[in-house]
């Protein structure tokens, strides 16, 4: 019983993790799109982007290690 509750928790962490994981990835394209059209270039545009949302990914690593 234990291993199987375990194991929906795997799964489920799983899952959320994927839709945070989708839901970061949108905004973050959007926020490309966003600085590419205030006339970046596309790699200076991807590069900010990836400077803004390094703390969302540090959030997101936090947790995951505080969820197990």
């Amino acid at each position: 019983m234990i291993l199987l509750s375990r194991l929906r928790s795997l799964f489920r962490r799983k899952s959320v993790e994927a839709e945070i994981d989708e839901e970061l990835r949108f905004h973050f394209e959007k926020q490309v799109s966003k600085l590419a059209q205030s006339g970046l270039t596309p790699a200076e545009a991807e590069r900010r982007a990836r400077l803004e949302f390094a703390e969302w990914n540090n959030l997101k690593k936090n947790i995951a290690m505080r969820a197990g």
